[in-house]
């Protein structure tokens, strides 16, 4: 069981770190995005903060929340 255990984080840290590798800060609209930052539970919040924090020059990420300014709950976006 502990093997088990060992395995799973081995796997959640390597699909994290992977899945950041492939994250870009690109600016749609005059906003900084990463698309689908915010669509597992591996990501969230805390993961889309982190990105925006490292790869957008320190601005704040929030996940959308279905608004005309944040549309796509799964896209971060990257504010002053």
């Amino acid at each position: 069981m502990k093997f088990l255990t060992i395995i799973f984080v081995a796997i959640t840290i390597i699909s994290c770190f992977l899945g950041a590798m492939g994250d870009t800060c690109t600016q749609i609209s005059g906003t900084y995005q990463f698309k689908d930052e915010c669509k597992t539970k591996l990501y969230g919040d805390e993961g889309c903060k982190s990105a925006c924090n490292t790869d957008c020059s320190g601005k704040n990420g929030y996940c959308g929340n279905g608004d005309s300014k944040t549309p796509d709950e799964d896209t971060c976006y990257c504010v002053n």
